[in-house]
């Protein structure tokens, strides 16, 4: 008797191992949201929310996924996948979020990111001294404060970090409190410490009479020759994004590095010049050399700010990008060539380049 009741006893307990679900099979999972926030600073990945700063008139790509989710929507309540991606130009600070909704109502999942639009440069005019505790400067816009890190040409690690100093009507100012010697070191300036990916600019200084390119570089000491890189192929521009109208090949021929500060084009399409807001030109890092409100002279051009130091022999690449206002006309077309380049020394090559051609949607 008592063997039959043993016998019982443990076909039950089997049979509610068998038919009993686990706590963890029976409760729903919660669903994830992950993004991915991409500039040409770099990479951040966001689980919860962040802070993400970008230059102006710079595209932004977001790319979002979830798992344990049925359904996702973004920040105006319409439908998205569970994974995918869009690109931006903002012109303004903005929040992107998405929520993603699970098998049980009560399961959801929430990320965003705010997108911070900022703009600053390091003035050229800073980069080349023989002060071994030099002074940099230049603009800033969108951010309080800025942070400027020194390392030394070809290293990671920083030899001189300033603290967070006040940007002043649109301008700043570091003094470098320890001795720098003679030699070139790489400049990066950062907004406020908040944001993730806030890198704003970076240039290249030169510290010492050996070092500084405008000792050797007068007018005519050295040669730039510029051509363009047959990479584009034009096709449509969104109204409200920005596009690259010229890629330029530049090298220096001459024996004394040189300074390129600008790039000067002229609107040859059926658009109106109020059809561009901005232009910015990258560099072949895909690091901004100078961002350019969009002022169209009394012949018709438009000039591109840059901020950029070639070496002797050095070839180097750089993009033209406009960005295209909101309001411009569909259907008309952008078609920009290169009249010259502006430079501390001589610049030849076929002017003008030609650009592209862009129909505006």
């Amino acid at each position: 008797m008592i063997y039959k009741h043993t016998f019982v006893l443990s076909a039950l307990f089997i049979f509610a191992l068998v038919v009993t679900p686990s706590h963890a099979s029976a409760a729903t999972k919660r669903p994830s949201c992950e993004l991915t926030v991409t500039t040409s600073v770099g990479k951040e990945t966001i689980r919860n929310k962040a802070e993400v700063l970008v230059r102006e008139g710079e595209d932004i790509t977001i790319a979002w996924e979830s798992d344990n989710a049925k359904k996702g929507t973004d920040k105006g309540g319409d439908s998205i996948p569970l994974s995918g991606s869009v690109t931006e130009s903002p012109s303004r600070d903005t929040k992107y979020s998405y929520s993603f909704t699970g098998t049980g109502s009560s399961r959801k999942a929430k990320c965003e990111v705010r997108v911070q639009v900022a703009e600053g440069t390091i003035s050229t005019s800073s980069l080349t001294t023989t002060n071994s505790k030099p002074t940099l400067s230049g603009d800033a816009s969108g951010t309080k404060t800025v942070q400027v890190v020194i390392r030394k040409e070809g290293s990671t690690k920083p030899v001189f970090t300033s603290k967070h100093v006040k940007v002043k009507r649109g301008e700043w100012e570091v003094k470098t409190t320890k001795t720098l010697p003679d030699g070139t070191y790489t400049v990066e300036l950062l907004a406020e410490k908040k944001w993730e990916l806030n890198t704003l600019d970076k240039a290249t200084l030169a510290v010492g009479e050996s070092s500084t390119p405008s000792s050797a570089s007068t007018t005519g000491a050295s040669t730039l020759t510029v051509s363009t890189v047959p990479l584009l192929f034009g096709g449509t521009a969104t109204r409200g994004t920005s596009v690259p109208v010229a890629y330029l090949q530049i090298k220096n021929t001459g024996k004394v590095a040189t300074s390129l500060t600008g790039v000067t084009l002229k609107q040859n399409g059926s658009a109106p010049l109020s059809a561009i807001t901005s232009l910015e030109v990258r560099d072949d890092k895909g690091i901004s050399r100078g961002i350019t409100a969009a002022k169209p002279a009394a012949n018709g051009t438009l000039f591109a700010s840059a901020d950029a130091v070639i070496e002797p022999g050095q070839v180097r690449l750089f993009t033209v990008r406009t960005t295209v206002s909101p309001a411009a006309f569909a259907g008309t077309q952008l078609m920009l060539d290169v009249q010259s380049i502006s430079t501390n020394s001589k610049a030849t090559g076929q002017f003008p380049l030609r650009g592209t051609t862009y129909t505006i949607r």
